[in-house]
């Protein structure tokens, strides 16, 4: 008894079958639009760096505050750019309203993703999010830090020696030594606690620039670690600038610090304090130098 086959089909019925198929719909997926949502900034003469860790709790670098750390509920990288960070190379945004200022880069970078934050002044725009930030550099090929021709020096005092150290008054941390420095050939270098005063005469009303060059390094635990302070005779404090750091980083970059002060008296007084953490760290003091940069009204 023969089996029954099936009548092959031709190539040609074959075609003609495909084609006859009732036709299906593609079921339609949207893409996802990278764009959408806030972005990283353009700003003119500006390079986006990217989203970088801010709290060192993974164990990287600091992210310090050379000329400071702002905080302003209209906050922008603009902002940030034009009113706080107007002689700094790095800036950046974060926590939704705070501001960073840095001559130097960032080193831990994460995934564009984790800065996540609409800007306090913008929402179209990121600033960051608790423990990231939005870096940007300002193009090397148009930035150039400002200069002041105009300005005169009143002081500079350097930490080569013992014997720089006599024109201070305080106390010198125990623990502390002298090593290469950055404007001069040595320079002081400090792992315990240590506070250095000094004072010159200055005119009153006469605007002064307070200018220290140091490094920081071995950070374990976030603080701020560096104060620079000019007072009047009374001892009031009148001008205060701290370097603040993150913890989990050896930053060993030479930096300066800066703040500017009107006079209110004769006697002009700076104090230079460091205290290191618990978990060591050291700071090294190269010099500092006192500028005129605006006279008295006559």
């Amino acid at each position: 008894m023969s089996v029954p086959t099936s009548p092959r089909l031709s190539l040609r019925d074959t075609l003609l079958g495909l084609l006859l198929l009732p036709l299906v719909p593609a079921k339609c997926v949207p893409r996802s639009n990278p764009s959408s949502g806030p972005q990283p900034a353009k700003l003119a003469n500006t390079l986006y760096v990217g989203c970088f860790v801010t709290t060192l709790v993974e164990g990287s670098a600091m992210i310090p505050s050379q000329i400071g750390s702002y905080k302003n509920e209209a906050m922008t990288a603009e902002l940030c750019a034009t009113q706080y960070c107007k002689t700094s190379a790095y800036f950046a945004t974060f926590e939704s309203n705070r501001c960073y200022c840095h001559h130097a880069a960032p080193t831990k970078r994460v995934a564009e993703s984790e800065c996540s934050s609409p800007c306090a002044g913008s929402k179209t725009e990121l600033c960051g999010s608790n423990t990231r930030a939005n870096f940007y550099r300002r193009d090397p090929r148009v930035f150039k830090l400002p200069t002041d021709s105009s300005t005169t020096k009143l002081a500079s005092f350097s930490f080569k020696s013992n014997s720089d150290l006599q024109l201070w008054t305080g106390s010198k941390g125990a623990e502390s030594s002298f090593v290469p420095g950055n404007t001069n050939p040595t320079a002081l270098k400090l792992e315990s606690r240590t506070s250095l005063t000094t004072s010159v005469n200055a005119t009153i009303g006469a605007t002064y620039r307070i200018s220290l060059r140091y490094m920081m390094g071995n950070v374990w635990r976030s603080g701020r670690l560096m104060t620079l302070e000019a007072s009047a005779e009374s001892g009031e404090v009148y001008k205060k600038q701290m370097a603040e750091f993150s913890p989990g980083f050896t930053f060993e970059e030479w930096q300066t610090m800066s703040i500017e002060v009107t006079a209110k008296t004769a006697k002009l007084s700076v104090k230079l304090e460091y205290r290191p953490t618990p978990n060591g760290g050291y700071a090294i003091w190269d010099n500092l130098a006192i500028d005129l940069i605006k006279a008295p009204k006559s």
